[in-house]
């Protein structure tokens, strides 16, 4: 089920931005409640104390750099992280995106491969059995329309001359066309 390495990180930017805007939101939004918790709880500290033995400006200055530094190893690092994983996620569902074209124009044969290091890979041995069990049915079919064309060549040689023979003749050529369109 392995398949070629995708040689482009961007496979679908704008589904990949979206997934990292959420994810270095949410990121932003825990690191900007955790800033204010601190600082509230400075607030409380110190209003409690009633005396300061190191100044409440102090005690935030210090703790500013610490804490920005901090946040940006943390944003870029979810950064990183949601990049790679959204690339693991959206390289599958345009593999099969691109594989549900190809059934619809009619391609049975090409099957869906993807890395084994991406997501969604029993969701693609799904589609790649779905695709197995629709390419065995129309073999089947074409078979069984063989047969019935055999069967059909028969009846015409015995109406020589008959008009039901040029409407068999049209009906083996209307079976002919049946499962013509699917490519095995």
């Amino acid at each position: 089920m392995s398949g070629p390495k995708r040689k482009r990180f961007w496979i679908d930017p704008s589904a990949q931005l979206k997934i990292l805007a959420f994810v270095v939101g949410l990121l932003a939004a825990s690191l900007l409640l955790c800033w204010l918790s601190v600082d509230r709880g400075l607030d409380q500290t110190f209003g409690e104390l009633h005396r300061q033995y190191i100044p409440i400006d102090w005690a935030r200055a210090a703790l500013r750099g610490p804490f920005f530094f901090s946040s940006a190893i943390i944003l870029l690092g979810g950064a990183m992280v949601t990049l790679l994983w959204s690339h693991r996620f959206v390289g599958p569902i345009l593999v099969i995106t691109a594989g549900l074209r190809r059934i619809q124009e009619g391609n049975l044969k090409t099957e869906v491969r993807i890395r084994d290091t991406d997501a969604l890979r029993e969701t693609v041995a799904d589609f790649t059995a779905m695709q197995a069990a629709i390419r065995r049915h129309v073999g089947e079919d074409r078979e069984r329309l063989a047969a019935l064309d055999q069967r059909l060549a028969h009846v015409a040689e015995k109406l020589d001359g008959h008009a039901a023979r040029r409407e068999l003749e049209a009906i083996r050529e209307d079976l002919k066309k049946l499962t013509a369109f699917f490519q095995l």
